[in-house]
Order: structure tokens, then sequence, then C-alpha cells
């Protein structure tokens, strides 16, 4: 998987900066237009791209769900509009790991401010 959503606690200064800030790197995640019924991998990725992943749901873990009811009701629709997908920007933090893939920690108690990436 490579990738864990956890929740992660949010006594840090809100911040309107781009890029990192002491709440973390922002990411954007975006999920896929769909209206199959699937939980589909959702896209998450920085500004420079140098980070990039996908987040699976987790029967163990709730956090997909959140993310994307986080999305899916404050989201925005990407170049395409929303038949291209729905995204919104995270704040994350990332772990890196010595073997294995890093580990991202997304704060999803509320969203970073809207991006123009």
């Amino acid at each position: 998987h490579g990738t864990k959503s956890e929740k992660k606690k949010s006594g840090m200064k809100e911040s309107e900066q781009d890029g990192d800030n002491e709440r973390g790197e922002i990411v954007k995640i975006q999920i896929a237009a769909s209206d199959d019924g699937i939980k589909h991998p959702m896209l998450l990725y920085n500004k420079s791209r140098s980070a990039k992943t996908f987040i699976h749901p987790d029967p163990q873990d709730d956090g997909y769900d959140k993310i994307r009811a986080w999305i899916e009701n404050e989201g925005v629709g990407g170049a395409l509009g929303v038949t291209g997908g729905t995204k919104a920007y995270f704040y994350t933090k990332r772990t890196k790991r010595k073997k294995g893939s890093d580990v991202f920690s997304i704060d999803i108690t509320s969203l970073a401010p809207k991006q123009d990436w």
C-alpha cells in the first residue's frame, strides 16, 4: 500500500502559506469521476510532484472514507471540471523509512487553503 491515512492532532497555527509550514506540506488529493460505487484509489501529490502515491481503501482504517467525504463535500472540480474528478488540498507529514515506502500522515481535521496548482 505505501500510504496510510492517520488522524493528526491539530494544535498548530493556521497558515495560508503555499507548500511547507508548521502544519506540514500541502498536498492535492483527487478522486476520479465515477458513479460505479467502487472505492477507487485517490491520487495524492505535492506541488513539485516529488511525492506521488495512491490512497487505497483499508478495511482497518477509516481514513480513506474521511478524506473522500472532505473532497466530495468541500472539494473543487479539476481542469476538466467535475468530469475529470474532484480535488481538495490537505496538510500532510511525510515519514521517510529506510525500508519500504514513505508514510504520509494526512491531517483530516481541516482542509488546507486552495492552491493554484
